[in-house]
């Protein structure tokens, strides 16, 4: 068996492990091929609205859609650092003479967010499009990229070869990877790596160091654990 046919096996194979784990296929909502922007938009305004709906109860729906458009251009914008943030502590808008604050994540009810899977959707780049194996969305936003290796068939390079596919991923996307805050190399349940990532316009060398998932209370490595939307 080739490494590439080995390779679109164990593809199908995590894609059914992460379907399980609660993840939807995202070519069933539209995320499939080339796509124009980073964020899958749609989704994105629909989970955000509901997310929100409470604190948009004082606004009137042309308020609420200028607070959305203000929200889309803070996300387009922004840097990594500032895009983090906005994952993890909501976005700041001044409507009003009031500030008022906006989830992207609602990490009070995780089930109430959406998961999404896509399978080789390919991202604009320079000199080249990226196109990893999977990517993980979490309502409508890019936050993981993973890259599958079977170590069968590339043996001790398997990991090699997947790290440096992530590095070149940050070098011709950087914005893409504003937004993605982890990547995986995935050569098995218990061999696979984890790193984070950042986007590398200037395309410098570094090394970014990795590691092995174990569960908190588990005592074998599983990076599927780690995967869980939860």
């Amino acid at each position: 068996m080739s490494p590439l046919v080995k390779e679109a096996i164990d593809v199908k194979l995590l894609v059914e492990e992460l379907v399980r784990l609660g993840w939807k296929r995202g070519e069933e909502y539209g995320i499939k091929g080339f796509r124009n922007e980073f964020i899958e938009w749609s989704i994105f305004e629909e989970k955000f609205r509901e997310i929100n709906k409470d604190k948009f109860g004082i606004f009137e729906q042309s308020e609420i859609n200028d607070i959305l458009a203000r929200v889309k251009d803070a996300l387009i914008r922004g840097t990594a650092v500032e895009v983090l943030n906005y994952l993890k502590e909501g976005i700041y808008i001044r409507f009003g003479g009031k500030l008022c604050s906006f989830a992207l994540v609602d990490y009070s009810n995780l089930w109430n967010n959406i998961f999404h899977i896509g399978h080789e959707v390919e991202f604009p780049g320079s000199p080249h499009n990226s196109r990893p194996d999977l990517v993980l969305y979490v309502n409508g936003i890019p936050l993981v990229v993973i890259e599958v290796k079977p170590f069968t068939a590339i043996g001790r390079d398997a990991l090699s070869a997947g790290l440096r596919q992530l590095t070149r991923y940050e070098m011709d996307s950087p914005e893409l990877f504003k937004f993605v805050q982890l990547g995986v190399v995935y050569v098995g349940r218990e061999d696979s790596v984890y790193r984070a990532t950042l986007p590398n316009p200037s395309r410098i060398e570094r090394f970014v160091p990795y590691s092995r998932w174990k569960p908190p209370e588990g005592n074998r490595y599983d990076i599927l654990d780690l995967l869980r939307p939860e």
